[in-house]
């Protein structure tokens, strides 16, 4: 482990905090949202090295490869975060609320796993577990309703991302909703919080 750095003056001393995983995570998810690849893979390897496992430096690892387009990699670190998941959660519990922040890293794992089975046309696969995320937080702040239905309708993830850049320009997400409401009357994948 790093040594804490220690800053003098003539009143006092001071020891700066030992910086955890967590904080590695969101320096690191910021560089990723900037499109600094470099510093943010260093910033989960980094978690990665404090705490073997770390979920969130498997998720960074794998948003970076989807980002670049490294297929294999993304599809690496996609098993790799998954297989921590399920080490963390062998059974699923009752509820995970994307409220709860260190929820967050496993919700997206699990979301980024069905959105790779939609694009290779693995349906059950991908249903199965955009119903789980629905299950499991039922409020849906992730948007997952979006994508099953964007299943539903015989479209990729990608579309359905660029429909929602179209509803933040417009602002006016009309399209999802109306494509919500139809295939869910059909498929019943989401109960509308009251």
């Amino acid at each position: 482990m790093k040594e804490q750095k220690k800053l003098k003056t003539k009143e006092f001393q001071y020891t700066l905090p030992e910086r955890d995983e967590w904080e590695y995570y969101y320096d690191g998810m910021e560089a990723v949202g900037d499109r600094r690849f470099k510093i943010a893979k260093k910033y989960f390897e980094e978690c990665l090295e404090l705490k073997p496992g770390f979920i969130g430096g498997y998720e960074g690892l794998m948003a970076i490869a989807a980002l670049t387009g490294k297929k294999k990699q993304e599809k690496q670190f996609c098993d790799l975060a998954y297989a921590a998941v399920r080490k963390k959660f062998p059974k699923w519990p009752r509820r995970l609320l994307w409220g709860k922040m260190e929820n967050r890293p496993y919700m997206r794992v699990i979301s980024h796993r069905a959105a790779m089975h939609h694009e290779r046309k693995e349906y059950m696969e991908a249903e199965e577990l955009y119903r789980l995320l629905l299950k499991l937080n039922p409020n849906d702040n992730q948007g997952v309703r979006y994508l099953i239905a964007g299943m539903f309708s015989e479209k990729m993830p990608q579309q359905v991302n660029d429909m929602f850049d179209e509803g933040n320009r417009k602002q006016n997400w009309d399209k999802l909703e109306n494509m919500v409401t139809k295939e869910n009357a059909i498929h019943k994948f989401w109960k509308k919080p009251k």
